[in-house]
């Protein structure tokens, strides 16, 4: 039996319907919120808080939050400075009084079962997060759907069954948490990707996870938005994050997940090095020394932990270059002048294949022994 914040359970069929807090971060977003906040009023289920956190919008977002407030008592407005994300959504976490938490963003709509399927999935199973479908809708109006797993099971056994490269499981507004569960994981400050760093821990964290198979949830595909406009020094935070995600599967024994993720684990293994060595040269800019290094020193020491999960991956890869003609072409720019160059090429691709065995394959063999 599980306790909500204002002190009552959601357990037991016969109790009240409990109360669901709405977060909802606003940054910017004058030409969708309306759209946003009007597709949470007209929910089929409508015991809700909505709690709207102005994150220092500059364009007019705050005067549209107070114009909503003024319209529905269920609307609560926190004005605060510019900090992000992660500090809106943990802001909104803090003043939530329901038994259940829901994150969407100010430029994304829901269906109207989208709350009451959840809930009733929740109370159903006692679960701590349900999680469903959503459509992506491009700016075009066409529409794709994720569908997630759609088991009942702890959360550490539905992370062993998710394709965890499959967005639907690695973001934070398509579920339905317990509020006990979002005080318990916190999103990151002043990183980017805080999905992707925190959605493996919700999972580790709750007892029963639901998985629906309904499309609830909107997301508008906004080739404007934050992860369409990272600059180089943000692109670090991308290799912070997978990092840690690595090092939690380690840490926590998730063996099938590391065997399961290792070709995908590979390339972004591969990925980081490149992106973390690429970054070195910027050392001179401010913030990046400390942050590099400390990449570094998370590479070095994960790579020999990681080695019997990737290698064998790594030469594949290294195979698949040597072979695939027109691969290498492109590496080596012969791609638009290969038909006078095929025994340079040849010669190249033999050297190349002996860089990579000397530089990358032995290495790791080297590891692990």
């Amino acid at each position: 039996m599980s306790n909500g914040a204002d002190g009552g359970t959601y357990c037991n069929a016969g109790a009240a319907e409990p109360l669901v807090s709405v977060i909802v971060p606003v940054y910017n977003v004058a030409r969708t919120l309306d759209r946003c906040v009007n597709s949470i009023l007209h929910q089929t289920y409508q015991h809700l808080e909505i709690i709207l956190i102005d994150d220092g919008s500059t364009d007019g977002s705050s005067r549209l939050c107070d114009a909503l407030d003024a319209r529905d008592s269920r609307i609560k407005v926190i004005h605060q400075r510019n900090q992000g994300l992660s500090a809106a959504r943990n802001v909104g976490v803090d003043h939530a009084h329901g038994v259940f938490v829901c994150f969407v963003d100010s430029d994304d709509w829901l269906m109207p079962e989208y709350v009451g399927s959840m809930v009733d999935a929740a109370v159903r199973y006692q679960a701590d997060m349900v999680i469903c479908g959503y459509s992506n809708v491009s700016m075009s109006g066409n529409t794709s759907q994720s569908l997630p797993y759609g088991g009942v099971c702890n959360g550490r056994e539905y992370l062993n069954h998710a394709d965890i490269i499959n967005s639907v499981y690695t973001v934070a507004w398509n579920r339905l948490y317990r509020i006990d569960l979002c005080r318990t994981v916190r999103f990151p400050d002043n990183l980017l990707y805080e999905d992707r760093y925190t959605f493996f821990r919700f999972f580790h964290e709750a007892n029963i996870v639901v998985g629906l198979g309904k499309s609830l949830y909107c997301y508008d595909n906004n080739p404007d938005g934050i992860t369409h406009a990272i600059n180089d020094v943000r692109k670090l935070d991308l290799a912070q994050v997978y990092l840690t995600e690595i090092r939690f599967y380690l840490d926590h024994g998730y063996d099938s997940i590391l065997r399961g993720y290792a070709n995908t684990l590979t390339e972004l293994f591969l990925k980081l090095i490149g992106t973390v060595y690429r970054q070195r040269k910027e050392e001179s800019r401010e913030a990046y020394p400390q942050r590099v290094n400390w990449l570094l020193a998370e590479l070095d020491d994960l790579l020999p932990r990681i080695r019997p999960y990737i290698s064998s991956c790594i030469a594949a890869y290294c195979a698949l270059l040597c072979r695939h003609v027109k691969v290498y072409m492109a590496f080596a720019g012969l791609r638009y002048r290969w038909r006078g160059h095929m025994d340079p090429l040849f010669r190249l691709l033999h050297r190349a294949k002996a860089w990579v065995a000397k530089h990358i394959v032995r290495p790791l063999r080297n590891m692990s022994h």
